[in-house]
């Protein structure tokens, strides 16, 4: 059984219509509204006990740009009204499997209900949605989810191994890049903080280390630490904190923004290659390290 039009109901062009998988097929869905108890005893999210499929929806069709009224319906009255008494309601529940609803392809009345799911708005995973219409449920792809679940796994190993293989006397460098304090720190709390940012944030921690400007990067975040330089907010420069001598003029002010700026005037430009020189110069001279 598939969507019947009737009406106003279910008149869907034909590369829209969802093609049904194969015999046999499980399709789940997830559903999307929970709860979590502070008072149970595990973090098991919880759902609600009853709910109804919402009967009626609608999908937008790109190619015509109008909206197809979409229903669980199989007749409507002279008005065009749907007969109440010819409304499929499909009750579920939730709580009872887990936050999710299965259907079997080849029978009749999933294979109905996994067309007109596919087309709803309340679905989050149909890119043709009313994004004003709140969403309940979304179709789950378990072998897509798990590769995505692999590949962040992959890069969160990859990020551990990068930034356990820091030389000790890197150390500082990196920690001024990603904010991190590493004066009066010992060695292995230094490290820690570096290998705890690789772990939880692995991607931002990846763009960062593959940044063609990274070693820029990582000495003007220490050389702003050492006071090396510093961020005339007034003048809207940075200058040496020694001489107070203008390096460059600042367009913004906001340290993320100027180490953007520096790293790419001194990758660039004569003067600024020679200034990074300069900054390398006086950094060695800080003597910057870890707590032995």
């Amino acid at each position: 059984m598939a969507l019947k039009h009737v009406g106003i109901y279910n008149n869907i062009p034909a590369e829209y219509m969802p093609k049904l998988p194969k015999r046999g097929t499980i399709v789940t869905y997830r559903f999307l509204d929970y709860y979590n108890d502070p008072l149970s005893e595990t973090d098991l999210p919880v759902f609600k006990a009853k709910l109804m499929i919402p009967c009626f929806s609608r999908f937008f069709d790109k190619t015509n740009s109008e909206w197809i009224e979409i229903g669980l319906v199989s007749g409507v009255d002279a008005f065009g009204n749907a007969i109440p008494t010819m409304i499929r309601r499909v009750w579920v529940e939730p709580q009872a499997n887990a936050g999710y609803l299965n259907l079997t392809i080849g029978n009749a009345a999933d294979d109905e209900l996994f067309q007109y799911l596919e087309l709803a708005s309340f679905n989050l995973a149909n890119p043709n949605r009313d994004e004003n219409v709140h969403p309940i449920l979304e179709r789950v792809d378990f072998e897509a989810e798990a590769r995505e679940a692999r590949n962040d796994l992959r890069n969160k190993m990859e990020a551990i191994k990068i930034a356990g293989n820091i030389a000790k006397e890197d150390l500082p460098r990196f920690s001024a890049l990603l904010g991190y304090e590493f004066e009066g720190l010992t060695e292995e709390e230094v490290r820690f903080n570096i290998e705890s940012f690789a772990h939880e944030e692995s991607e931002a921690f990846m763009d960062r280390i593959k940044d063609k400007h990274f070693d820029i990067k990582s000495f003007i975040s220490l050389a702003l630490d050492k006071d090396v330089v510093y961020i005339d907010e007034d003048d809207r420069k940075l200058k040496w904190s020694d001489s107070k001598g203008d390096i460059m003029r600042l367009v913004d002010i906001d340290q993320d923004e100027v180490i953007d700026a520096y790293a790419a005037w001194a990758s660039k430009e004569k003067n600024g290659k020679d200034v990074h020189q300069e900054l390398l110069s006086l950094l060695s001279k800080t003597k910057a390290k870890v707590k032995a």
